[in-house]
């Protein structure tokens, strides 16, 4: 018989200070810009967000630039992480590789042009923090993708997508 502590700690009202890994933590390091094409992108995800085994893409909100940690300064479960009463327990973890990440983005005549990509943008508490970055051609400000392409990118990234770590709610 397996027991499921954590969700009995919580119905008790017992909580654990989770530390974050030294790993983690930015400690001075600089940018790094650079991307192997089969560096991993670990993404958080809830099993509503997968529909007959596959990622629907529903998850991924381009208000913001969407926030992913990088496989060469993360693990997969880091994702998962949490020092606040945020709980992410249940949830999983997918990835892409970068190179999985379309570019220039298919378009209609009359849209404008985007370029996405993976961009280290790391924070003090978690180095490996990186953004699926969308921008017009010729420019690096973040900019939401127009309506067509965000369903582009859902339903490319959904096919793309690897499940490392299988979500329970």
């Amino acid at each position: 018989m397996k027991i499921r502590l954590k969700p009995l700690w919580s119905k008790l009202g017992i909580t654990l200070a989770r530390e974050r890994p030294e790993r983690m933590k930015r400690q001075g390091r600089p940018i790094d810009p650079e991307f192997l094409p089969t560096e991993k992108l670990f993404r958080r995800y809830q099993r509503t967000h997968i529909v007959g085994g596959a990622f629907t893409g529903v998850g991924l909100s381009f208000d913001d630039a969407p926030s992913v940690n990088r496989a060469k300064y993360s693990e997969a479960g880091d994702v998962l992480f949490s020092e606040a009463e945020e709980e992410f327990a249940g949830w999983g973890v997918l990835s892409w590789e970068s190179r999985q990440i379309p570019t220039p983005l298919p378009e209609p005549p009359e849209q404008p042009r985007f370029n996405i990509g993976s961009m280290h943008v790391p924070l003090e508490n978690n180095y490996a923090h990186s953004e699926l970055h969308c921008a017009r051609l010729n420019t690096e400000e973040y900019c939401e993708p127009d309506k067509g392409i965000r369903k582009i990118l859902r339903a490319t990234l959904g096919q793309r997508a690897t499940i490392e770590i299988e979500a329970e709610i």
